[in-house]
Order: C-alpha cells, then sequence, then structure tokens
C-alpha cells in the first residue's frame, strides 16, 4: 500500500496556565473530569473566560465537534479578537471538512493582529490542502519577514513545493528547518518525516526508512512516521518490524481498514495466526460497515484478503472456520464452484472440502490392528533376547544402537 502523505503543520493553543483542579485535570488529559468541572465552575461563574475557553478545548480534545465549535463561536461572538479561540476553531472545521470557512475564520482573525505565527502557520497549511500554492507561499514568506528562526514556517514551505515535485527545492528548505530547530535545541521528528518522505519521493528507500526511524526515536507514538515504517517494512517482508510500527497506528486509527488488513498480514507473516485473522476479519467488517473505506481499491482486493484468512484458518487447524468463510464470500459474489474446479477462489474452496472430508474418513476409520512380535513377548528392561527369541545373526539394529533425533527439527518445522 502507498505510503502515508506528509502531515500538515498546524497549532492548537494550549490551555491557560492557571492554578486550579480543573485545568490540573485538562493538562493531565482527563478529558471527561475537566469538562465536569468547567460546568461546575461556570454554574456559579457563567461569564469565568478561562473556564469557558478551557471548557471548549476539554470538548474538543474528547472529539466533540459539533458542541466544541458551539462553544467557540459563542466566544467569538462575545469577543472576536479572542486569537486563540480562532486559533482551535479553525483547527475543528478542517477536521470535519469545512477549510473554506476556517480560511475565513484565520483571515479575519489577522485583521487583529496581522503578524501571528500561528494563524499564518494553519492559514498556509488551509491554502496550500486547497491547491492554492502562491498564496500559501505568500503567507510564510509574510511570517519569515518577522521571525526568520520559525521551524514550521520552514516545515509548512518545504510542503508546498513537495506537492509541486520540486524536490531538489523541497531538500534544501527541510535541511534549513534542521538546521534551525537544532540552533533551537528543538527535536521535530515532523521534519524528519517529511524528509522521509521526500526519500521516498526519489526512490531512496534506504534514506527514508531511516529518516522515519528518527521521528520515532523522538517520538515513539508518531502515527505518520510508524505507518510509513510499517509500509515500507511489510513491503520488504520484515514482519515483526511492520507489526510493531502498525500496532502504534492501530491504536491512533482504529477505524482504518487499511491499517488492521496490514497489521493481519504482518501478523501473519510472524505466523501469529489468531492475531492475524481478529485484524482481517476487522478490516472487512470496517470495509463493510465503511461504503467510502478504500473506495478506490481493485475490485478483487477483498477475495485476496480473504484468501489470507482462509490460509490462516487452515494453519491454525480451523478447516471449517475457513470452509465458512469461503461459502459466505460466494454467497455475497454469487459464485459457484464446480467440483473439478481447482483454479483461483474455486481451487482454495475445493481443497478445503477435500481437507475437511479426508479428516472426517480418517476419524471415522477403525484402528489399525497392531502387529504381534515374532518369537514371543520382548521384555524391554532386560539386556538381553527373551527366552526363545535369540535373535537374528546380523540384525543391523543389534549393531546400530538408538537413532539420535534429528537436531533442529523442532525449530524448523512446523
Amino acid at each position: 500500500s502507498p505510503p502515508s502523505p506528509p502531515p500538515p503543520v498546524a497549532k492548537e493553543v494550549k490551555p491557560a496556565d492557571q492554578i486550579g483542579p480543573a485545568n490540573a485535570l485538562l493538562k493531565k488529559g482527563e478529558y471527561d473530569a475537566a469538562l465536569k468541572s468547567y460546568d461546575q465552575i461556570l454554574a456559579k461563574q457563567p461569564d469565568h473566560p478561562v473556564a469557558t475557553y478551557n471548557r471548549a478545548l476539554a470538548l474538543q480534545k474528547l472529539g466533540k465537534s459539533a458542541e466544541a465549535k458551539a462553544a467557540y463561536e459563542k466566544i467569538l461572538a462575545a469577543n472576536d479578537k479572542d486569537l486563540a479561540a480562532a486559533l482551535n476553531y479553525g483547527v475543528i472545521l478542517t477536521q470535519t471538512g469545512d477549510v473554506d470557512k476556517a480560511i475565513s475564520v484565520y483571515k479575519k482573525a489577522l485583521k487583529h493582529d496581522e503578524f501571528n505565527a500561528d494563524l499564518l502557520n494553519n492559514l498556509s497549511v488551509l491554502y496550500r490542502r486547497k491547491g492554492r500554492h502562491r498564496q500559501a507561499v505568500d503567507t510564510i514568506r509574510k511570517l519569515l519577514m518577522r521571525d526568520k528562526e520559525n521551524v514550521d514556517a520552514y516545515k509548512n514551505l518545504a510542503l508546498v513545493y513537495f506537492d509541486q515535485k520540486k524536490y531538489k527545492l523541497t531538500q534544501t528548505i527541510l535541511e534549513n528547518a534542521l538546521k534551525r530547530a537544532q540552533k533551537q535545541k528543538i527535536e521535530d521528528p515532523d521534519i524528519y518525516v517529511n524528509l522521509g518522505m521526500l526519500y521516498l519521493a526519489t526512490d531512496e528507500n534506504g534514506k527514508a526508512m531511516a529518516a522515519f526511524k528518527k521521528a520515532v526515536q523522538l517520538d515513539p507514538n508518531h502515527v505518520t512516521a510508524n505507518y510509513n515504517i510499517g509500509s515500507l517494512a511489510l513491503g520488504h517482508r520484515d514482519y515483526g518490524l511492520a507489526a510493531k510500527a502498525y500496532e502504534v497506528v492501530a491504536k491512533a486509527w482504529p477505524r482504518d481498514y487499511e491499517v488492521h488488513a496490514s497489521l493481519g498480514y504482518a501478523y501473519q507473516g510472524l505466523q501469529k495466526f489468531p492475531d492475524a485473522a481478529k485484524h482481517l476479519e476487522s478490516a472487512r467488517k470496517l470495509k463493510l460497515d465503511q461504503a467510502t473505506a478504500r473506495a478506490d481499491a481493485p475490485p478483487d482486493e477483498d477475495e485476496q484478503m480473504l484468501f489470507q484468512l482462509m490460509v490462516i484458518k487452515q494453519n491454525s487447524q480451523d478447516n471449517p472456520g475457513a470452509l465458512k468463510l469461503a461459502e459466505e464470500y460466494m454467497k455475497e459474489k454469487n459464485i459457484t464452484c464446480g467440483e473439478e474446479d481447482y483454479e483461483g477462489f474455486c481451487g482454495r474452496y475445493n481443497g478445503i472440502k477435500l481437507t475437511i472430508q479426508m479428516e472426517k474418513e480418517a476419524a471415522a476409520a477403525p484402528p489399525p490392528e497392531e502387529e504381534k512380535p515374532k518369537g514371543g513377548q520382548v521384555d524391554v528392561f532386560t539386556d538381553g533376547p527373551a527366552e526363545g527369541d535369540e535373535g537374528v545373526e546380523g540384525d543391523p539394529a543389534a549393531e546400530g544402537g538408538e537413532v539420535a533425533p534429528d537436531e533442529g527439527a523442532a525449530e524448523g518445522g512446523e
């Protein structure tokens, strides 16, 4: 699967630095508890400015976009100079797809602070998202006129040129961003992520992997870096690295069809079949539940995933489960298979049926009769043969002794 695109650089204003139990909860990430505390404060002091703003932020962090938008709109209606509220309001509008409105919010806020770095950086991100590259560049240049050391501005400028496939210029600007970050003792994983994307675009996969790994070294939970590591590792059949990276991504994107599918394939490569089945089944369910999930996927992708699920079920000695998956798919796709059809999907299906039939026949067959030893019963606890059975001269077993087990078979076998 193709690597993830470079992430936009967008800022959110942090909560007001004010002592109080509610703010402490907010800073610790206990957003539900913080929200309840702010509601209690506002019940007694409806116009408390810090509680009003931080309550909106708590709603935003909880993913309650509609309520957060309403809260920020109320703040801005009372005071359109509240740049922090405008900044976060624009972020929510962008996340919910209303980019044009977010642009208008930022432009209006800039009238109160023409060179506000966060507003200008976020506005450049939105211009880039709309493909308005010239306006994105002009916005960043305006910022750099006042703040030549702004690392985010260089990152955003590089991404504009990356979109236009001006890779040499992109690399120069990203290297400038890295130098400025190091000068300011800033460890910024996004710079390395975007360098990795640049190397992928120029077919330098080794350098790309190194850049993504550096980003993860700085931030082990960086979603985009881990996604791209997983994609590259899976392509090179490094299933351990792929699984480790996709596990991080799956926690951040639990509803992403492609992530679960990729994680399933990684686990399959590691022969962790129950885990592989779990994630591939989750991926299939997500695809059914989300009509827009992977709308660009080739029509045979679900069939390929089903093949892998059937292989996993078979390797887990669950042939009935594999057959059930096959019959489910045949019903969905209106497929019929002849008994002599052993190509493609039908070949897999008939192979499963044959295996189940052979297992049933083996289970129903009577146990083989034990062959009685010639010459009477042998006492295996004596050194010599039993009375009446002196052995056969030249018997190779008598000279050869015990046969040593094949070393390594326990590790290499399945």
